[in-house]
C-alpha cells in the first residue's frame, strides 16, 4: 500500500491526534510542483453542504481530516515560499 494511501486513512480516524499527525505527514510527501493539482484533489473530494433543515449525514471525521489536509498543504507551501515574517505566527485557537 502506497504512504499516501494509508495517510488518507489515518486522515478519518476518530482520534484528533491521528488526523492532526497525517495531514502534517502529509506535507513533505507532496512536491512543490504538484502542489496545486493535490490541493485541488483534497478539495473536491470535500462533500458539499446538507440542504437547509436536512439532518447531516456526513463523516465528520473525514472532512475535518481533509480540511487538516488542506490547511497543511496550504501552509507549507506558505512556509516553503518564503514570507519574510519573524517566528512562524502561531497562535490561533
Amino acid at each position: 500500500m502506497h504512504l499516501a494511501s494509508r495517510l488518507d486513512r489515518c486522515a478519518t480516524l476518530p482520534p484528533l491526534r491521528a488526523r492532526v499527525a497525517a495531514s502534517r505527514a502529509l506535507v513533505p510527501l507532496v512536491p512543490p510542483p504538484r502542489l496545486a493539482a493535490t490541493i485541488a484533489t483534497i478539495a473536491a473530494e470535500l462533500p458539499p453542504p446538507p440542504p437547509p433543515g436536512a439532518r447531516s449525514t456526513q463523516k465528520h471525521n473525514r472532512t475535518h481530516g481533509l480540511l487538516l489536509q488542506l490547511r497543511a498543504l496550504v501552509t507549507g507551501a506558505l512556509d516553503r515560499g518564503g514570507g519574510g515574517g519573524g517566528g512562524g505566527g502561531g497562535g490561533g485557537g
